[in-house]
C-alpha cells in the first residue's frame, strides 16, 4: 500500500504533468514543431513515397491523388463488422462510417502513417477524415449543431511507447487545432486503455504503482493476424474512462473515431465504456474499413 502522503504528493504530480502534457499537445507549437521535424528528416534521412517508392517524397502527387480518390466518396461499413455494438436507439449495428476501403494506396498509407513513422503523410489522411466527420455529423443531426465528443480510440500502451505518438488521437487534434472540424465538435479523449496512468485517480494510481489488481496491469497484444473472436477476446475489457471526464458524460454525444475498421471490436470496446458512462454514442468514423472475404474495391465500384 502506498502511503498516504506519498499517495497525494504522486497524484497532485501526475495531475500537474498530464496538465502540461495536454497543453502541449493540443498547441499549435506541437503541431508545426511536428511539421519542421519532418521536413528537418527528410534532408537528413533519405525518404521515399510509401506507395510507389519514388525518391525523396513521403507521398508523391500522383499516389497522393490516388488516396484522394480513394476517399472522395465515404462509405458505411457496418455491415462488415460482426462485433460492432447494436445502436442504442435504432436497434441496428452501430453506424460506421469509412473514408475509404482498406486496400491499394490508402492501405499503404495508412499504414506508414500508423506504424512506420510517417506523420508526414497525416494530412492527406487528416483531409479524408475531415470529409467524413462531416458527413456523420450531418448524418447524425441534420441541419441541427448540438455539441458532439469527438471520441479517439485510444492506442495500446506498447504501441504508443514503440512509436512515440497516437496516430488516431494526432489526426483529430490536428483537425481542431486548425479549425476543420464540424461546428460544435471538440475533441475529447474519455476513453484510455487499462495499465496506462490516469493521472489524479487515487485508485488508477495504486493499481499502477503497486499492481494490486491485474486489470491495470492488462497488456493487450495486437489485433493483427486474430479473428473475431480472438479480437474480441483481446480488447474485451481493456478500456476505462479517463478520470476527468468520470461522471462529465452523462447525455453527451459522441462519435468514435478509429483508423482501420476490421471487426469492430476495439469501437465495440470504446463503446462500452461510454455508455457505462451514459453518454450517448451516435456512431463512428475511420479512416478506412476492411471488406469482408470476396469483395474488393472493383467490385465495390471503387
Amino acid at each position: 500500500m502506498v502511503p498516504r502522503h506519498d499517495s497525494k504528493a504522486l497524484r497532485m504530480g501526475a495531475t500537474r504533468w498530464e496538465s502540461w502534457l495536454d497543453h502541449v499537445w493540443r498547441s499549435r507549437i506541437w503541431s508545426v514543431g511536428a511539421e519542421w521535424s519532418a521536413d528537418f528528416l527528410s534532408l537528413i534521412y533519405p525518404t521515399s513515397c510509401v506507395v510507389c517508392e519514388a525518391w525523396d517524397v513521403s507521398l508523391c502527387q500522383p499516389c497522393g491523388e490516388q488516396v484522394c480518390r480513394a476517399t472522395i466518396q465515404p462509405r458505411h461499413a457496418e455491415d462488415w463488422a460482426e462485433s460492432l455494438p447494436v445502436h442504442s436507439l435504432r436497434g441496428s449495428p452501430l453506424p460506421v462510417l469509412a473514408a475509404g476501403i482498406y486496400a491499394g494506396a490508402l492501405a499503404r498509407t495508412v499504414l506508414a502513417y500508423k506504424n512506420h513513422g510517417h506523420t508526414d503523410v497525416g494530412r492527406v489522411l487528416a483531409t479524408a477524415l475531415a470529409r467524413s466527420l462531416h458527413i456523420a455529423r450531418h448524418q447524425a443531426f441534420g441541419q441541427d449543431h448540438p455539441e458532439l465528443l469527438i471520441v479517439p480510440v485510444p492506442t495500446r500502451a506498447g504501441s504508443l511507447r514503440r512509436r512515440g505518438y497516437d496516430p488516431v488521437r494526432m489526426l483529430v487534434t490536428g483537425l481542431q487545432s486548425r479549425g476543420e472540424l464540424p461546428d460544435g465538435c471538440s475533441v475529447s479523449p474519455a476513453v484510455v486503455q487499462l495499465g496506462v496512468l490516469t493521472a489524479g485517480n487515487p485508485e488508477e494510481l495504486r493499481r499502477a504503482l503497486t499492481g494490486v489488481r491485474a486489470a491495470a496491469r492488462r497488456r493487450t497484444r495486437s489485433q493483427k493476424g486474430l479473428g473475431s473472436r480472438g479480437r474480441r477476446a483481446n480488447v474485451a475489457g481493456s478500456m476505462t474512462v479517463a478520470d476527468r471526464f468520470a461522471g462529465r458524460l452523462e447525455g453527451r454525444h459522441c462519435l468514435v473515431v478509429d483508423d482501420v475498421l476490421t471487426t469492430g471490436s476495439t469501437i465495440a470496446e470504446v463503446d462500452r465504456v461510454l455508455r457505462s458512462e451514459r453518454a450517448v454514442v451516435v456512431g463512428a468514423v475511420v479512416l478506412a474499413a476492411t471488406p469482408p472475404p470476396g469483395l474488393t474495391p472493383c467490385s465495390l465500384g471503387k
